[in-house]
């Protein structure tokens, strides 16, 4: 059983978390991704014993731990705490927009589709820029 709540885990990503979409080799948007970074493991390890996801240590030597989630596993973890979520909502709105896109896996995905992939990572970054005006 899990201890904590989905409100917890939605101010908690409020506060430490992203929402990003990570970008394939040949430069075309990718799956969307849900990282939360902490100096402290222990939070990260209950998102994980929820959601799944990896917890490694974060490679620029600043000593903190991410968890990460990618794909369906990320729509899940937001479905869950966007009822709670109140700085990063309209990230997720475009996250679940994005998440639409999707394909199944090994399909082409045709050039409208990317196109409507690029347009919802600037309004992604436009959220995350805008957010406290």
């Amino acid at each position: 059983m899990w201890l904590y709540t989905d409100a917890w885990a939605a101010g908690f990503f409020d506060g430490e978390g992203c929402i990003t979409v990570e970008m394939r080799r040949n430069g075309d948007p990718g799956a969307l991704v849900v990282m939360v970074t902490q100096k402290m493991r222990v939070p990260l390890d209950e998102l994980q014993a929820r959601w799944l996801g990896t917890v490694s240590d974060n490679r620029s030597g600043s000593g903190c731990f991410r968890w990460r989630l990618s794909a369906r596993k990320a729509e899940a973890f937001l479905v869950a705490i966007r009822p709670y979520c109140i700085v990063k909502r309209s990230q997720i709105d475009i996250g679940f927009a994005y998440v639409k896109t999707m394909g199944k896996p090994g399909q082409r995905t045709s050039d409208a589709v990317l196109e409507i992939r690029r347009q919802l990572i600037r309004e992604l970054a436009n959220a995350k820029r805008d957010w406290g005006k």
